[in-house]
């Protein structure tokens, strides 16, 4: 499999990529290593974030086109936003 360039050589999708870091960026990341977490884990886990947020941002973004070209479902939520859903009768 090629994706971006890089030939994923391993089992479970895992390519043979090095990535260097200088030495601020490996004194700022120190801090924030867990007791038994290796760099590479806290890398993984902060790009699986990164792609994980990026993606939200444009599920939102095609959510707003979306309710901006449907007008009565932006209008069904309004509705549904400023409903009492008190269970106090009146």
């Amino acid at each position: 499999m090629v994706a971006n360039g890089y030939i994923f050589l391993y089992s479970g999708g895992m390519s043979a990529t090095t990535i260097k870091l200088d030495g601020r960026i490996l004194a700022e990341i120190d801090p924030y290593l867990e007791k038994n977490q290796t760099l590479t884990s806290f890398i993984r886990e902060s790009v699986q974030r990164e792609i994980k947020r990026r993606k939200m941002k444009l599920a939102a973004s095609s959510y707003i086109k979306n309710l901006e070209k449907h007008k009565q479902e932006k209008q069904d939520l309004d509705e549904w936003e400023s409903a009492d859903l008190s269970l106090e009768s009146e």
